[in-house]
């Protein structure tokens, strides 16, 4: 007989959701775990190969893409891929384990949300992981999460000399240390000894209980169930469980939380089922039919990515056979509107990633030798949203990501192309670098020189970049003074009773690297937060 009831209802077994959901049965609560995708069975997820991950992609029953609107006269952005299976986008992503910068986190505190400073995230970080070199003052010994260090090829160890040549720190710097920005070293990777990936889904271990958390995969989310009694005129809202569909019997059926029900679909599905539920923007909602039952104008705002372009050399010596998509990286704070000018020191704008002979879907024409810089923006001043396509819970939203609709970000680019540009004229790629290349998509644009306008640079930006798949902030933190905040700094969801939220959307602001490593820690702080709570 199926069971209904449970002390919590975890929608979306993503990152988050399996964060969450293993501390908090690993606490005795009765959690059920409602996923829209398949288990995590496909043979490709803990292979780390970057042939394994390429075929993983093109599964569709793992993986999907969503599509991006455009502005009149923008490129026609790529498509995004996220995870539709236990873990998420962590069961499917590249594996580089980043935390953000320190001031990433003392910024999202000083916007009105205590507890959240850096100081506070590092006990989180430290929880979630084991690093293969043990605990340290900033680093974890027995988290679920593994990561480590892998080797460095022979373009990627010019990367990190070229830096220091430039007057950067290293070699070997640690990005998850005490100071993310000033030096060049080998990226992290949550992957074990044997190079398989280590996703959140082994936090559903951690009760020692196969039943508990509750794993309903395959199961859609179809809307918020609130209690009716005593919901009149002036009355919070209360939500009471969720409404899903069961694939075995192509029924809805009802799942009740006794303590609240938490949203971890992530940063495009969590509003979507919001604004379904009738909580969100009311003239957006009663344009569909939607009858409000909370005004929640900030909910699918605030809708940041960091964007990534690209800049192509030929490369003369062999390629390396890589594992991962990136070996090696550097943060550095670059401004806007200026020629190379940038503070090793600073809070970064721009983090650079390099790779050598990897085959990209997107690009043709791509030489049998090449090594290739990869800027992208850290900190986007530029914010699109998420809307409604339809009431109907089975189609996608709309995604309007608006890239470069501030000018910094592209003039940041800019004069990041520049110093990657910089980079590869120094004497560490000397014997490595043939000359820039140029690759067709689909008409082939005009190699970039140092002496290259700046107006030309920006027409190469907007052709080349990218979003780098890291969507935040569609259901931000924020206080109630704040109208566009849609969680407290407790991820309670303002003037609604019984729901929280716990994924990338509740970021103020993105954090400055790649987005996995943090949203673990949310979860982890979301389950102090909620085991105080209860």
């Amino acid at each position: 007989m199926e069971r209904n009831e449970y002390d919590y209802v975890i929608v979306g077994g993503g990152t988050a959701g399996c964060a969450l959901a293993g501390r908090l049965a690993e606490a005795g609560h009765q959690v059920a775990l409602v996923e829209q995708g398949p288990p995590d069975d496909h043979p490709a997820i803990r292979d780390s190969r970057l042939s394994k991950l390429f075929a993983l992609w093109r599964d569709k029953n793992y993986c999907r893409d969503y599509l991006m609107e455009r502005a009149p006269g923008d490129p026609s952005w790529p498509d995004v891929l996220r995870g539709v299976t236990l873990g998420g986008c962590g069961s499917i992503n590249v594996m580089i384990h980043l935390r953000g910068n320190r001031q990433d986190f003392d910024h999202w505190r000083d916007l009105g949300n205590p507890g959240w400073g850096f100081d506070e995230m590092l006990a989180y970080f430290k929880r979630s992981e084991t690093y293969e070199f043990g605990t340290s003052t900033w680093r974890g010994g027995d988290g679920p999460i593994k990561v480590r260090r892998v080797g460095k090829s022979i373009y990627a160890d010019a990367f990190e000399r070229a830096a220091m040549e430039m007057g950067f720190y290293g070699p070997d710097w640690d990005f998850n240390g005490e100071q993310q920005q000033g030096g060049a070293g080998p990226l992290q990777f949550s992957v074990d000894e044997k190079l398989r990936r280590s996703s959140t889904v082994d936090y559903l271990q951690l009760s020692g209980d196969p039943d508990n958390p509750t794993r309903l995969t395959n199961h859609q989310a179809l809307r918020l169930v609130f209690d009716e009694c005593g919901n009149g005129q002036g009355q919070v809202p209360q939500v009471t469980g969720v409404a899903v569909l069961n694939p075995s019997t192509k029924t809805e059926r009802v799942l009740h939380a006794q303590g609240e029900v938490i949203l971890c679909c992530g940063t495009y599905e969590t509003p979507k089922l919001l604004m379904q539920s009738g909580l969100g923007p009311p003239e957006h909602l009663c344009s569909f039919g939607i009858k409000p039952r909370k005004a929640l104008p900030g909910v699918g705002q605030n809708l940041q990515d960091h964007v990534i372009t690209s800049l192509f050399y030929q490369g003369a010596q062999p390629l390396p056979g890589l594992n991962f998509l990136s070996e090696i990286g550097l943060f550095v704070d670059i401004a806007p509107g200026k020629d190379l000018v940038f503070d090793r020191d600073g809070w970064p704008t721009v983090q650079f990633f390099m790779n050598a002979g990897v085959p990209e879907r997107r690009w043709v024409n791509m030489p049998e030798n090449y090594f290739a810089f990869f800027p992208s923006l850290t900190r986007p001043k530029s914010m699109g949203e998420v809307r409604l396509a339809s009431p109907d819970p089975r189609r996608d939203p709309v995604i309007d990501p608006r890239y470069y609709s501030h000018p910094d970000d592209l003039s940041i680019m800019v004069n990041a192309l520049r110093l990657a540009q910089k980079m590869a004229g120094t004497q560490a790629f000397s014997g490595l670098n043939l000359g820039p290349i140029s690759i067709a998509e689909p008409v082939p644009l005009p190699e970039l020189t140092p002496q290259t306008p700046p107006a030309e640079m920006e027409v190469y930006v907007r052709a080349y970049s990218r979003g780098l798949w890291h969507p935040v902030g569609t259901c931000k933190m924020g206080p109630s003074s704040d109208p566009m905040a849609v969680v407290d700094h407790r991820l309670q969801v303002h003037g609604v009773s019984g729901l929280r939220i716990c994924d990338a959307s509740i970021m103020p602001q993105i954090c400055c690297g790649n987005t996995n490593a943090t949203v673990i820690a949310i979860a982890e702080k979301a389950a102090d937060m909620i085991g105080r709570s209860a």
